[in-house]
């Protein structure tokens, strides 16, 4: 039995908290094309230390296979949020 893989509760419950101020699930487009759509959403820039976002190593592997970028594959079970300065 597969088990169902959402960010919904806890994406509602930042929302309620309110901790975030924007979120994204980066299901399509991956981490990268999130990041672009909050920061235009929000209508500012963002400088991202690419290094810092980990990719696991069966992730680096298959992507390096496929010629693909893993910050631009789909992530499930994720989300990408904005919160207030401060």
């Amino acid at each position: 039995m597969s088990r169902a893989i959402s960010v919904l509760a806890p994406a509602l419950a930042a929302a309620e908290a309110e901790l975030a101020t924007a979120m994204h699930d980066p299901t399509e487009g991956g981490v990268a094309t999130g990041l672009w759509e909050l920061a235009d959403a929000s209508g500012c820039g963002l400088e991202v230390e690419l290094d810092e976002i980990p990719v696991a190593p069966v992730t680096a592997a298959a992507c390096a296979a496929f010629g693909l970028d893993p910050l631009g594959t789909i992530r499930v079970g994720r989300a990408a949020g904005n919160r207030r300065a401060g």
